[in-house]
């Protein structure tokens, strides 16, 4: 019975999973070799590592959300997971998984296929933070990137696009949160560059705006700048006829200095002014 026991007992340990240990502590003890090569492209399925065990011993660990793979060439953008990949190793085995995972460098060059990159280790507590918010909902590759240049790079969280009463609102104000910014109210276009990802320069401001006139009006649209000087006319005492409206705003301000502007709406339906602040 004693020996039976004793080998159920040992056919038992072979069978279940070994406790998940951090990745960083296998790294540091030598227990494990990472691997990491990008598949072309800087967002989405972008990024395969391969992670080796180098004890007799079961290993199972995760490559987690935030952790920062750096390139091995200068010229190119490093790489933030944003989904946590489990990993179980078999004694001297490794094992081959693709990383969701995101440029968290703008101003570098988006990798080849192939190319390589370090070990590397947790990002700063902030990309952290901004990865786990991506991890914890099912966002496009386009929104997650920008939320990330948002804090990797210091780029304008309207980048990310207005508030627009989707499921996408909940990373804006995660980002928002994580930042100390205010949710955007409006949506940030930034300039082509074929050198980098993105440019960090905005090209262009987009909003909509509603005006409700039940009895019709007219309508001035205008923007302001810090001072209060007008830099640019949209709409100068324009008709409009009864109803609910929905003006579309789109202004090109690839060569307006940098700054604080307005956009300041009248109506003759209604006293004061409805203003919508908007910095470049």
């Amino acid at each position: 019975m004693r020996a039976f026991l004793l080998s159920t007992s040992l056919l038992l340990g072979t069978l279940l999973p070994a406790s998940h240990e951090a990745l960083l502590l296998l790294l540091e003890a030598g227990a494990v070799d990472v691997e990491a090569r990008g598949l072309g492209g800087h967002q989405g399925e972008c990024l395969q590592v391969t992670v080796a065990n180098r004890t007799a011993r079961p290993i199972t660990t995760s490559i987690p959300v935030g952790w920062v793979f750096p390139s091995s060439e200068a010229p190119v953008q490093d790489l933030i997971v944003v989904r946590e990949e489990m990993v179980a190793l078999t004694p001297g085995g490794s094992r081959l998984v693709t990383c969701r995972a995101f440029c968290c460098e703008a101003p570098n060059h988006s990798p080849d296929p192939g190319a390589t990159y370090r070990t590397g280790a947790p990002g700063t507590d902030e990309l952290q933070r901004v990865a786990r918010a991506i991890a914890a909902g099912r966002y496009p590759d386009h929104l997650a990137q920008h939320a990330i240049w948002v804090v990797s790079d210091g780029h304008d969280l309207a980048g990310m696009g207005a508030l627009d009463g989707t499921v996408d609102d909940t990373l804006r104000h995660a980002l928002a949160r994580i930042t100390g910014l205010p949710p955007p109210t409006y949506t940030v276009r930034f300039a082509d560059d074929p050198h980098r990802a993105c440019s960090g320069r905005p090209e262009a401001i987009q909003r909509d705006l509603r005006v409700d006139l039940p009895s019709g009006g007219l309508v001035t649209l205008v923007v302001v700048d810090r001072e209060g000087r007008i830099v640019r006319t949209l709409l100068a005492r324009e008709v409009f006829a009864p109803g609910d409206h929905r003006i579309p705003v789109e202004l090109d301000v690839l060569d307006w200095p940098p700054g604080r502007y307005a956009l300041h709406l009248h109506t003759s339906a209604e006293p004061g002014v409805h203003r919508m602040p908007f910095a470049l």
